[in-house]
C-alpha cells in the first residue's frame, strides 16, 4: 500500500508528464518540477513557522504546510509566466495540479490520521442523523479509531470536482489555489485535530481567508493592470 510521501511524489509526477504531455513542451515539464520543489520548500518553513515552539523546545517536527505550499507553487508559476513563459505551465493544468496533489494528500491523510475529523455518537447525534449516517472508523494521529466524520474525504471529493472543472474549463492558474481554500474553510469546521483558534475561526482557516484574498486580489489587479495597458 502506498504511504503518505509515496501519493504525493506519485501525483507530483503523473500531473508534470500530463503537463508536458497537454502542452507539447519538454520544458513545462521542468518548469513543473521547479514550482513543487518550490511548493515543497514553502511547505516545509510554513510548517515549521507554525510549530515554532517545538522548535524552541529542541524538537524538529516532520510535516508540511499545505497552504504556504500552495503560496510558493502559485508564486513559482507566476514567476515562471514572467520571466520564463516557456517553462511555465499551463494555467488550467497548474490548477488541475493543485487539486491533484491535494487528493493524493488527502487519500494519505486516511491512514495516517492527519486531518482527522470529530468524533461523532449516535447518542448525541442521534443514530438517523446525517452525521452519525456519514461516520467512517477511521483514526486520528494517535492512530485511535473511532467513529468519525471523514473529513478527508469530504476534501477528496471537493478537490475531484475542481479537477473536473478544470480539465472541462480553460480556468486561471489562482482557481486551484482558491478552490482549494474555499474547500478547505469549510471542511475545517468538522475538523476534529487540535488548533489555536482566533476569532472563533482555526488558525487554518485564517490562513484559508489569507490565500484565497490575496490570490483573487492579486490577479484582479493583474487584469486591471493588463486593461489600462491595452489602452
Amino acid at each position: 500500500m502506498l504511504g503518505y510521501t509515496d501519493l504525493l511524489g506519485l501525483a507530483a509526477l503523473l500531473t508534470a508528464l500530463f503537463v508536458g504531455w497537454r502542452s507539447r513542451r519538454v520544458s513545462a515539464i521542468w518548469g513543473a518540477l521547479g514550482i513543487g520543489i518550490a511548493a515543497w520548500l514553502c511547505g516545509r518553513l510554513g510548517f515549521l513557522a507554525l510549530h515554532v515552539e517545538a522548535l524552541r523546545e529542541g524538537q524538529t517536527p516532520t510535516g508540511y504546510a499545505e497552504h504556504t505550499a500552495l503560496l510558493g507553487a502559485w508564486l513559482a508559476h507566476q514567476a515562471l509566466q514572467r520571466w520564463r513563459p516557456a517553462w511555465a505551465p499551463p494555467a488550467p493544468s497548474f490548477a488541475l495540479a493543485v487539486c491533484a496533489i491535494g487528493i493524493a494528500a488527502s487519500l494519505g491523510c486516511i491512514a495516517h490520521g492527519c486531518a482527522f475529523g470529530r468524533e461523532v455518537f449516535w447518542q448525541i447525534e442521534g443514530e438517523h442523523s446525517l452525521a452519525w449516517q456519514l461516520r467512517a472508523d477511521w483514526p486520528d494521529d494517535t492512530f485511535t479509531r473511532a467513529p468519525r466524520l471523514p473529513t478527508q474525504l469530504f476534501m477528496l471529493a471537493w478537490l475531484g470536482a475542481g479537477a473536473l472543472f478544470a480539465l472541462a474549463r480553460r480556468c486561471s492558474a489562482a482557481f486551484g489555489v482558491w478552490w482549494f481554500a474555499l474547500g478547505d474553510f469549510g471542511v475545517q469546521f468538522l475538523r476534529g485535530d487540535e488548533a489555536a483558534h482566533w476569532l472563533g475561526l482555526r488558525v487554518y482557516q485564517w490562513l484559508d481567508l489569507a490565500l484565497g484574498l490575496g490570490v483573487v486580489s492579486a490577479l484582479v489587479i493583474t487584469r486591471l493592470r493588463a486593461t489600462r495597458a491595452g489602452r
